[in-house]
């Protein structure tokens, strides 16, 4: 894999997002001016308020490491979601990963389940990787907790939500996601962790948590890299 990587990198050289310095995606000095400060967010008014929320969503918590207006971590995310740059995940988010899990552990125990936000499977064969799904399986190697990718399914191709306005994205996304109903007596009393990567109007998590509480589910909170 080290030989391929280096292949790759011989015939599709890196270029930083910062400074244009070739070899990784960012160097040592542009990754030490990330901005990324992991937080308990408000998911309808997005104010950084641990005590409570506005009342409307149907996401218990949500929690994002950082900003999408940080122009260093839009090109990250943009790489991975885009360019499908999934090594990035492990490069450059995983610190901060572990830095949210540091502030989250206490709330967040063996109950808990993690749960990407999926894709269809026309987009993740296109794709070649569900992002959230990668960002998921990262923090479960740090924090032990388990991932399902069979619990939420999404059964229509709708087209990407990026461009839409919040009332057409609302409209794009609802309906689509179902709930595989075989796995249900197994993560019944489970508190399910929402992982995927931008939170910008929210309308994309929030149906995912209305089907999943549709279902049952009791609680269930989110995890994003970023929110815009």
């Amino acid at each position: 894999m080290y030989l391929k990587d280096k292949l790759l990198d011989l015939v599709f050289p890196q270029y930083c997002l910062g400074c244009g310095e070739e070899g990784k995606l960012l160097c040592r000095k542009c990754n030490d001016k990330l901005i990324v400060r992991p937080e308990k967010i408000c998911p309808i008014c997005k104010s950084a308020d641990e005590q409570s929320n506005c009342p409307g969503s149907p996401l218990d918590s949500l929690w994002a490491l950082s900003h999408y207006h940080d122009y260093l971590v839009a090109g990250l995310v943009q790489k991975l979601k885009y360019e499908f740059h999934a090594d990035s995940v492990g490069d450059y988010w995983n610190i901060y990963l572990r830095k949210f899990w540091l502030r989250a552990s206490a709330e967040m125990n063996n109950s808990c389940l993690l749960i990407p936000v999926p894709l269809h499977r026309k987009r993740y064969l296109e794709r070649g990787f569900n992002q959230s799904e990668l960002i998921a399986r990262e923090l479960a190697g740090i924090s032990g907790l388990p991932v399902s990718s069979d619990l939420l399914k999404r059964k229509i191709y709708n087209k990407p939500q990026v461009g839409l306005n919040g009332a057409t994205r609302l409209d794009n996304i609802k309906g689509i996601f179902k709930v595989d109903h075989r796995f249900l007596s197994r993560f019944w009393n489970k508190h399910l962790i929402l992982i995927d990567d931008v939170y910008t109007t929210g309308s994309t998590m929030s149906e995912c948590a209305k089907t999943l509480k549709s279902a049952g589910f009791k609680k269930v909170s989110g995890l994003v890299l970023a929110v815009d």
